[in-house]
């Protein structure tokens, strides 16, 4: 029964090398796909231009008398 246990460690133990290898091979790859698709993304244009309003040109200056 002890060898099967040490077997399947052993199993186990190599399948996490092979996936921790696979993981950094290919994190470059998905990490250039997400920095591309960042990159493409469309820029939103932004006014800091602020103009005073007067007031009493507005309708909202106007005083309503019932």
């Amino acid at each position: 029964m002890k060898d099967k246990t040490m077997a399947y460690l052993v199993w186990l133990a190599l399948g996490l090398v092979a996936l921790g290898l696979g993981i950094t091979k290919l994190w470059p790859i998905f990490q250039g796909a997400l920095n591309d698709t960042n990159l493409k993304k469309p820029t939103i244009p932004t006014s800091f231009i602020q103009q005073e309003i007067d007031i009493e040109k507005t309708s909202l200056g106007q005083s309503f008398t019932v």
